[in-house]
């Protein structure tokens, strides 16, 4: 609000662009009344959250809007458009969150507005409204339900000409074990697109019409430029060959994918890697490292840091008695009582003072 010397005053509303670091789009300081919904009537074409810009619009005459809205529901059901076309999968944000951005692309683009030359985005979370499950499921009067061989694909592209697709259903497999579709928030990793300036999206699916894809082309969007949550596993092993399996929750059915989730430190790239569940570490010596490992099943991605601890063993344990045998260890420094008959690698501690690390088969 301005104010003159007459006391005369009027009121505009200015967007103040920020450079510098970037700040995540968590989308909780948009104000919404609880279980509610904004789909672009009140936004003047775009709205503004973290250091980013999203196209929108709606067109009273049509009561039709597009490009990006958001909402705060809590109900994962779809029965009626109007009504539940905002509802998602989940039923709210990530973590528990309230908000989240609910996208019908039509066109409008993400901006980058940190840094004029854009910038590296980490990634955003991403699942599927109520309505597109409800079409996988059950068909919607436009299309039956999905069968082996559907999809619903989402492509992301940036400004620079990059792009990655992301399955929101995906029934291709010959196998209905890895049949899925999206329904929890899953992270969609941005950083190989580069330096971008905008993001726009485009969808291609199987269920189609002359007039195009007839599965809701809607998604939705949580902590865009945010961070992947990551869970911590510690391996202690003499071995050079580690299985990684336990790391992740998975389920009983469907293939599962492993990969390193980033590119590898130079010291690493040469003597660490993947073979399906097992990882690799190709060198005699001790060495101590982090990793983090992704594994993904039925469109669901884990992120498991591993820290990874391996150890020279020093020998096989020949010492049947323990009369020179001050204390027994596990490698995790757990003094292991009565006698030495426990199986696996050992630290002992020698009645002279002296340690040593073995094997006891």
């Amino acid at each position: 609000m301005v104010t003159d010397a007459a006391a005369k005053a009027d009121t505009a509303t200015v967007r103040a662009i920020v450079r510098g670091e970037a700040v995540t789009a968590t989308f909780e300081n948009l104000y919404l009344e609880p279980e509610s919904y904004e789909n672009g009537k009140n936004l003047n074409g775009s709205f503004v959250n973290g250091s980013y810009k999203f196209d929108s619009f709606y067109s009273a005459s049509w009561n039709f809007w597009g490009n990006f809205g958001y909402a705060n529901s809590t109900s994962t059901s779809f029965s009626a458009f109007q009504t539940d076309q905002f509802n998602n999968a989940v039923g709210g944000g990530v973590d528990d969150s309230e908000n989240y951005l609910v996208a019908y692309p039509q066109g409008g683009k993400i901006y980058v507005m940190n840094n004029e030359e854009g910038d590296m985005l980490r990634g955003f979370y991403i699942t599927n409204t109520a309505w597109v499950v409800n079409s996988v499921l059950n068909g919607d009067g436009m299309s039956d339900a999905f069968e082996t061989g559907d999809y619903l694909k989402l492509t992301v592209t940036a400004d620079n000409g990059e792009s990655l697709d992301y399955y929101l259903a995906d029934y291709r497999d010959a196998n209905e074990d890895n049949h899925y579709y999206i329904d929890t928030w899953q992270w969609v990793d941005l950083r190989q697109l580069g330096t971008v300036k905008t993001l726009s999206f485009t969808f291609d699916g199987t269920k189609k019409n002359n007039y195009g894809l007839t599965t809701p082309t809607y998604f939705c969007m949580d902590n865009l430029n945010g961070y992947r949550t990551e869970t911590d596993y510690q391996i202690d092993t003499e071995s050079s060959v580690v299985s990684i399996a336990e790391a992740f929750q998975l389920e009983p059915a469907g293939s599962i994918v492993y990969a390193f989730a980033d590119i590898l430190a130079d010291e690493l790239k040469n003597i660490v890697s993947l073979d399906g569940d097992n990882l690799k570490i190709d060198t005699e010596d001790a060495i101590e490292f982090d990793v983090v490992v992704s594994a993904t099943q039925r469109g669901k991605i884990q992120f498991v840091k591993l820290h990874i601890n391996k150890t020279i063993v020093s020998g096989i344990d020949g010492m049947s008695a323990d009369s020179d045998v001050d204390a027994r260890y596990t490698i995790d420094g757990k003094v292991i009582n009565g006698n030495s008959s426990a199986k696996g690698i050992q630290i002992i501690r020698k009645k002279d003072g002296t340690t040593v690390k073995v094997v006891r088969k």
